[in-house]
């Protein structure tokens, strides 16, 4: 702790924050600072470390590299450091056999550390520099004997505890024969409310108060197991939430129009006591933490395991989906960006671009509870707010100025309507649409300008864009058609050719074989998809899919890799 007092005064008298003149300084005093009497070298990292891309022919330069313990990106003083994570994890996405756990990004006044096996969007922690001496514990990996770091936040820990007490929701009112449908759209819709209740894009814990009102009526009529209240407080709420403008008075005076779809059925249920406690505990999480795209996976995963078994579900990691969506749609895109900035008018060319990636659509078929989607638009926003930057950075002139302000008045922004996903099983189907409402919550009040004129609500109905199908036959037999799409992207289910008919059905199997006679009959169910995908894909666009290692082999080579 002494070495990172003696580290702050010696920044403050002789580190001004240029990234290219002092980060090194800056890096060699930091481990300095942790116990190394030799810096940088005597740790064993390096420094501008060396990435060749083979694909482009091109070299890339990490600010500091250590093997297996840590990736640093350093940026100038005050940088706004969100808008380098595509770089940094692109960085590391390269280095195969080698990736730290923990990556950080640094602007001289502030570390951000990020620990990618549990969370790629989100720094695990945020530390000041002028906070370094009590603030020590996030940095124990890198001591010269590493310890666990301490985190104030663990976000998948919030993430799994609030699923699990909306499972436990969901699975009384299953338990006392509440429809199915009905209690999936009611937690839906729970789950919805209280994300908007903690972004603040509904007044003062309106629905938290709501409960606990609930809660205290019930004790005040001396018990009883029905909450009759709660059909009329709770359900009145989701209907305010989906009538147009904002509620002018009365109990939920202040509430916004969501629409969005999730609302467009309101099916008010009377909820136990003990449905009631659920719900009070769940919001008293806090919902700005908990992870969108790991949710939907936890609860979807309480489905019965058979059924899993039979439809190959699997849960894909935050940091496994980037390696499919870095290099289908994150690269081309950081590619096109680069050549606009190296043209002769890059300012036409960022407008070119801008309108271009507000076109750009995105397929998952399928898709699951939406975790891949999810991750595809926040890279997709990510690049639109990198464009945007651009723009204003190159707005030199008043006439420049001027149009910006016009063009952002009358275009819309990257939407989630964008995007398009097929899942046999329609519960996923509703969690998958969830999931894309709360990352359009979440993005535009956690990353949105207020000079880009994003507005967070009402959100967009995706009845339309992601559908409960089989994504590979109609009901008569013959292939279904796609959505058109410029990406292809997701986690297809995986049955090995012994067991398919066990699984499926001979009369299932034999309609597939049927409507694809292309595809050898002994293949991984998952080669399907490839294949689609490759038909289905218009030229220059990408695909990348999760795969079993079957696919390289014999038969399923042939129908999908070949």
């Amino acid at each position: 702790m002494e070495n990172l007092t003696e580290f702050v005064k010696y920044c403050k008298e002789h580190i001004k924050g240029d990234e290219k003149g002092e980060a090194q300084i800056f890096l060699d005093h930091f481990f300095m600072a942790l116990g190394y009497s030799n810096g940088i070298k005597g740790a064993g990292a390096e420094l501008e470390y060396r990435m060749r891309d083979e694909h482009k022919k091109s070299t890339n330069f990490a600010d500091l590299f250590w093997p297996n313990r840590v990736l640093i990106e350093m940026k100038k003083s005050g940088e706004d450091l969100n808008r380098h994570l595509q770089q940094v994890t692109s960085y590391w996405l390269k280095l195969a056999g080698k990736r730290p756990q923990y990556v950080i990004l640094c602007n001289f006044n502030e570390f951000w550390i990020y620990d990618f096996e549990k969370d790629v969007y989100e720094p695990a922690e945020k530390v000041n520099r002028e906070d370094l001496p009590k603030r020590d514990a996030p940095f124990a990996f890198l001591l010269p004997k590493p310890k666990t770091p301490v985190f104030e936040l663990n976000r998948e820990k919030i993430t799994r505890q609030a699923a699990k007490l909306v499972d436990h929701l969901f699975k009384s009112m299953i338990n006392r024969s509440e429809n199915r449908e009905h209690a999936i759209k009611y937690c839906m819709q729970c789950v919805l409310t209280m994300f908007a209740e903690d972004v603040k894009l509904l007044p003062d814990d309106i629905f938290s108060r709501l409960v606990k009102e609930c809660i205290q009526v019930t004790k005040d009529k001396h018990g009883g197991d029905k909450c009759e209240i709660s059909y009329d407080l709770i359900g009145n709420l989701f209907k305010a939430m989906n009538e147009s403008g904002v509620t002018s008075g009365g109990k939920y005076k202040g509430v916004d129009y969501f629409d969005g779809g999730l609302f467009k059925e309101i099916i008010p249920i009377e909820l136990t006591v003990q449905e009631l406690n659920y719900l009070e505990a769940a919001c008293a999480k806090d919902w700005s933490f908990v992870n969108p795209a790991i949710f939907g996976s936890i609860f979807e995963g309480s489905m019965e395991k058979d059924e899993q078994h039979i439809l190959g579900a699997h849960y894909t990691s935050e940091i496994d989906i980037k390696k499919i969506v870095d290099p289908v749609i994150v690269q081309p895109w950081k590619e096109k960006i680069n050549l606009a900035s190296n043209s002769g008018n890059p300012l036409d060319e960022y407008y070119k671009l801008l309108d271009e990636l507000r076109e750009f659509k995105v397929l998952d078929a399928a898709c699951g509870s939406g975790n891949f989607l999810f991750v595809a638009y926040r890279e997709i926003k990510m690049l639109e707010k990198q464009l945007l930057a651009l723009i204003r950075e190159n707005s030199l002139k008043p006439e420049h100025a001027a149009h910006l302000r016009e063009y952002l008045v009358s275009k819309r922004f990257v939407s989630t309507k964008q995007f398009y996903g097929i899942d046999i099983k329609p519960f996923a189907v509703e969690l998958a649409k969830m999931t894309l409402m709360l990352a359009k919550e979440l993005w535009v009040t956690q990353n949105a300008e207020i000079f880009d004129n994003e507005n967070a609500l009402p959100l967009e109905n995706l009845d339309n864009n992601i559908i409960a199908a089989d994504a590979l036959l109609n009901d008569d037999g013959t292939p279904r058609e796609w959505p058109q799409a410029d990406a292809i992207i997701g986690n297809p289910p995986y049955q090995s050719k012994n067991k398919m008919q066990k699984e499926f059905g001979i009369e299932y199997l034999n309609k597939l074989r049927g409507a694809y006679p292309e595809i050898p009959g002994r293949t991984d169910f998952c080669v399907y998809w490839f294949y689609k995908a490759h038909k289905h894909l218009k030229p220059n666009c990408y695909a990348g899919l999760v795969g079993t290692n079957t696919i390289r082999q014999n038969y399923s080579r042939e129908g999908s890799l070949d």
